[in-house]
């Protein structure tokens, strides 16, 4: 019986514990990261050692783009368009993939530069949703158009979640006690 009482808490110490990691992230990256660090689609693979804020330059392969039904019932669908280098032919690896925001960089053909925040969490299921095309690492997300959050809005919530981790692993304690 002592281990059932220790459920909840030991829920709210995993959700704690995830929100550390999350908040943590985006406060590192805040601080360190003062400028996105630039890229091309050519060097990208080859360059690419981390940076979660980024800009990238490179062609929009509208081509291959793919769309995901929204989760939200009527809600609006996902689009997600690779960032290629110029002369790249569908059987090239991909390494970049834009979640554009609103109507976005869909709209504008030719070579764009897009800046934004790598997605956490290694973004999508590249084979999934473009079944034709073929990945290799280094592969990214970037949400188009974002920026890292302010550190002082990110330290509250990181400090919120170390202290229910806190919290949560004393009762845990309590309950198998």
């Amino acid at each position: 019986m002592r281990f059932l009482a220790a459920v909840k808490p030991l829920l709210l110490l995993v959700a704690a514990l995830f929100g550390v990691f999350v908040s943590a992230r985006q406060v590192y990256v805040s601080v360190m990261e003062k400028q996105p660090t630039e890229f091309t689609a050519e060097n990208f693979a080859a360059q690419y050692a981390g940076q979660q804020w980024i800009r990238v330059k490179g062609r929009l392969a509208v081509e291959a783009q793919a769309m995901m039904p929204s989760h939200r019932a009527g809600g609006p669908a996902s689009v997600y368009i690779p960032l290629v280098p110029e002369n790249w032919q569908p059987q090239d690896s991909v390494h970049v993939i834009v979640a554009p925001q609103g109507a976005g960089v869909g709209n504008f053909p030719g070579r764009v530069t897009v800046t934004g925040v790598v997605r956490p969490l290694g973004g999508l299921r590249y084979g999934y949703v473009f079944p034709r095309l073929k990945f290799a690492s280094p592969t990214v997300t970037i949400n188009e158009d974002s920026q890292p959050h302010p550190p002082w809005g990110m330290g509250f919530f990181l400090a919120l979640c170390v202290a229910l981790c806190v919290f949560s692993a004393w009762r845990v304690a309590s309950a198998l006690r």
